[in-house]
């Protein structure tokens, strides 16, 4: 068990080191984790790597890495409370709102929760993304302050504490 952690937690290290490091411009890196995270949050399993294909392909700005990153952090252990909270959500919005009156044109119970939950995702994924943009941006402008400042501080060290004597000189 530790060995596979090990190796899963070097892999999501290395990578999430690789995008940040990428050469593309902060924002791009960022617009690429809430895309997606957009896309990882949908209720499309299975799809969401043929959407994030599609978004690669449609934006050529988008930084690829990070979007492919983002569908793979929010991994079903993530996804599970997400979905449970979007139907909370959801749920609450349609008693909030008054949507009842909608809901009995839907024949089925099946349909009338599915709607109540396709709300509530709409609503939090959305949210989620926003929020994720601005979280990826922050993370990437600390990690390169801090990459910088290791970068200055390397160049004020001394190259050598090395006392050179001429030969001649008179020593205390």
């Amino acid at each position: 068990m530790k060995i596979w952690y090990r190796k899963f937690r070097f892999k999501f290290i290395r990578n999430l080191v690789e995008v940040l490091t990428s050469k593309t411009s902060d924002s791009a890196i960022a617009f690429g984790f809430a895309v997606g995270t957009f896309i990882a949050l949908l209720p499309t399993p299975g799809l969401n790597w043929v959407l994030a294909f599609c978004m690669a392909l449609l934006f050529k700005k988008i930084n690829k890495l990070s979007l492919f990153f983002a569908i793979v952090f929010w991994n079903p252990l993530f996804m599970a409370p997400v979905y449970a909270l979007c139907y909370v959500v959801g749920d609450f919005l349609f008693n909030v709102f008054h949507l009842e009156q909608w809901e009995s044109l839907l024949p089925y119970t099946f349909v009338s929760h599915s709607g109540k939950f396709l709300l509530g995702n709409i609503i939090l994924t959305s949210i989620i993304s926003v929020l994720g943009f601005h979280l990826a941006l922050k993370v990437v402008l600390l990690y390169k302050n801090r990459r910088e400042k290791k970068k200055l501080k390397e160049k004020k060290k001394p190259e050598s504490t090395l006392l050179l004597i001429k030969p001649g000189t008179k020593l205390l």
